[in-house]
Formats: structure tokens, sequence, C-alpha cells
């Protein structure tokens, strides 16, 4: 039901939230996430997605998320709503390359 995105907590740039999203999860990520940026900037817009700046907040916002079920089902169809807008992406980029290429 919720989703901790770790590899957003050290500057590594964070990992892509989408797959959390698909599943309807609450997504909690650090301040580092600018290989992700556009997409958590969206899904923070939605209300899907809380930032946190350390592992003691993270630890914090997901205890009392958990005694939280509506928050928790709402911001993980938020969530899905956004992983919904985004999918089939892959494909439409996949025939947009071969379209140019047949050129």
């Amino acid at each position: 039901d919720m989703a901790f995105i770790g590899g957003s907590i050290r500057n590594f740039g964070g990992h892509n939230p989408m797959e959390a999203a698909a599943y309807g999860a609450m997504i909690v990520m650090g301040p580092h996430c600018h290989n992700v940026k556009e997409i958590t900037e969206e899904l923070h817009a939605e209300g899907a997605l809380t930032y946190i700046c350390n592992e003691d907040e993270a630890l914090r916002v997901l205890e009392e998320l958990a005694s939280d079920p509506n928050t928790i089902r709402t911001k993980g169809e938020r969530g899905k709503g956004v992983w919904h807008r985004h999918r089939g992406a892959s494909e439409r980029i996949y025939k947009e390359i071969f379209q140019k290429m047949a050129l």
C-alpha cells in the first residue's frame, strides 16, 4: 500500500516511482530525484507523492500514514491515475522512432 523510494535519500538521482504508482501505492521519496524530476513533480502535484528530507522523517511519515488507510488509498489512487496518463509512452516513442527512420 505504501512505497518508500530509498534511492532518493542519498544523492544518487532517485529511482522511478512509476512502478509503485502502477500498483496504486502511496509514494514517499527523499529530495534527490533529479533523474526523474518531471514525473516526481507531477506525482507530488497530484497528491500521490510525499517528499521527506531524511531517514528519520521517512520513518515518522510512514508511521503516521500507516494509521490512516483512507489517505493511503487516496494517494495511491491519484498515483495510479498519473500512471494511466503516461501508460504506453514506450510504445509511442518506439513507433515515432521507427516512423522517422522510414523517412
